[in-house]
């Protein structure tokens, strides 16, 4: 027995479910026409989740308190910069700044570069003091 939300989908196509819809596109299940559509739509969604993976960019960005407010700059994209009050607005800046200039670099045919940069937080106890 259907759902009322598979009934309503039913309805939207013309009173045939989706899988007697997709038994009508490519066949009976078992066969391999339906087969070789399921193992297509496998892999297709195999590469949009690795396109969308490879998408992904990880940068290090810098962030300096001021006497005024916050600074923030990514040192593997140099000139990517913002300034704001608060630190959490600088942050929501720099997301979109370096949006903008991926997007740039893009457009003009530039490879986004590789991550260079690496950082570390190193306490030292005794300073001489």
């Amino acid at each position: 027995m259907e759902s009322s939300k598979q009934q309503s989908r039913i309805k939207r196509l013309g009173g045939i479910s989706h899988s007697e819809l997709t038994d009508k596109l490519v066949g009976e299940r078992g066969t391999n026409k339906r087969e070789a559509y399921e193992k297509k739509l496998r892999k297709d969604l195999k590469s949009l989740k690795e396109k969308n993976e490879s998408n992904q960019v990880t940068c290090i960005v810098l962030f300096e308190k001021s006497p005024t407010g916050w600074g923030a700059s990514v040192p593997d994209l140099p000139g990517c910069i913002a300034v704001a009050n608060s630190k959490s607005k600088t942050r929501k800046l720099i997301k979109e700044a370096i949006g903008f200039h991926l997007k740039g670099l893009k457009e003009m045919g530039i490879t986004i570069p590789k991550t260079r940069t690496d950082a570390e937080l190193i306490t030292i106890k005794d300073h001489g003091n």
